[in-house]
């Protein structure tokens, strides 16, 4: 990992701490009905997520997926790119898979009288994995920017190419930069 990369990733792990400790707290006393509700929409939203960027890599490469899993690291800057775009897929699809199979297990759960018995402590821990997920999904939704990003930047490298290929084509025809 880089060098750079190190405060970023220790920031991100001590605010991903910090949201599962209040998931932790908080939850003891949110009920399971409204945490379900929580789950409903991160599940939503995730969904929304992967279609925007299934939408952003047809965009950026209309050949096909095919060749975005040929890629591989010795490739470079196309390589990076596909794997930043992805991220957010793959952040959702988990979230996706989560909010589905919690919903199974919370149901069977809710019919063993154990759990009954600690239904606090369940309720905290099933919303500090909501918090976590809520956590990541705002971080992907963060990084669905990033293509409309790189798509602004590669339209203003062709814009100044095109500008700078148009000034040394009326300069050619006009006899040089003078206009002799």
């Amino acid at each position: 990992m880089r060098q750079r990369t190190w405060p970023r990733v220790c920031i991100l792990a001590a605010l991903f701490a910090v949201v599962l400790a209040i998931g932790l707290y908080a939850g003891r006393g949110i009920p399971y009905a409204d945490q379900l509700r929580l789950n409903d929409a991160l599940r939503n939203i995730s969904a929304i997520i992967f279609g925007v960027m299934g939408a952003w890599i047809a965009i950026l490469y209309p050949n096909g997926l095919s060749s975005l899993f040929k890629l591989k690291p010795s490739d470079g800057n196309a390589y990076r790119r596909v794997k930043q775009l992805m991220l957010p897929v793959k952040c959702a699809t988990i979230i996706v898979a989560v909010t589905i199979v919690s919903d199974f297990v919370g149901a069977a759960l809710k019919q063993v009288a154990w759990v009954a018995l600690h239904r606090e402590w369940f309720r905290a821990i099933n919303y500090a994995v909501l918090a976590a997920m809520a956590f990541l999904l705002l971080g992907s939704l963060l990084l669905t920017f990033w293509p409309f990003e790189q798509a602004q930047k590669t339209a203003a490298i062709a814009d100044n190419a095109s500008a700078s290929f148009n000034r040394r084509r009326h300069n050619q025809s006009s006899g040089g930069p003078t206009g002799r």
